[in-house]
């Protein structure tokens, strides 16, 4: 994809942003610590997002499609549910991992959405799209053995969606780096055996 100057500028300013972020915190962040880092001036990065509300919602919205992005790539060669649900949940982690700029933006994010109502938006609507996720790859193992989707559903995507979360924030804290083992992997396999049931 051939991106303008423009964008390209745009994109370096998020990702710049999120790795200092993730150092120091949005609070103490200024514009021009962050043009300083590009090599840029501040007037550059104010044009490109005019508040620090904006930019700091579009690393949130940039981490969460790298995110997407990074999953998808893997859950699409996967052809039943439960073979996407598991790949969906290895990735998530391994992603968090690949990425911690981006994973401590989405935790800062977490944090103080309990006082920012646009990044608790933003967290409203990623987790409903991550729910929406784990809803179709349920329906389609259901769907794959020509069963019924069973009654407790939600209950069953909201228990995938908070394992998954816990269980790739505590990858990213206690690894900080890709596990050379299958024990990741044997985890999410057993418990999505017992999610399925």
């Amino acid at each position: 994809m051939n991106l303008t100057k423009g964008q390209r500028t745009k994109l370096k300013i998020l990702e710049t942003t999120a790795i200092l972020a993730a150092e120091n915190g949005f609070v103490n962040l200024s514009y021009q610590a962050i043009a300083d880092e590009i090599g840029l001036s501040q007037a550059a990065v104010i044009k490109h997002f005019p508040s620090k509300e904006e930019l700091f919602k579009s690393v949130r919205e940039r981490a969460s499609q790298s995110n997407q992005d990074w999953v998808n790539t893997f859950v699409e060669k996967k052809e039943t549910g439960k073979e996407k649900l598991i790949e969906y949940s290895v990735q998530t982690c391994n992603w968090c991992i690949a990425n911690p700029s981006f994973m401590q933006v989405l935790v800062l994010g977490y944090y103080s959405s309990a006082t920012d109502k646009t990044m608790q938006q933003a967290n409203l609507q990623a987790w409903k799209n991550a729910k929406v996720k784990i809803r179709s790859f349920f329906e389609l193992h259901y769907s794959d053995l020509n069963l019924e989707t069973p009654k407790d559903i939600e209950n069953r995507v909201d228990q995938v969606h908070a394992w998954v979360t816990g269980l790739a924030i505590r990858q990213f804290v206690q690894y900080r780096s890709l596990p050379k083992s299958t024990k990741l992997r044997e985890a999410v396999e057993n418990f999505v055996f017992l999610v399925l049931k």
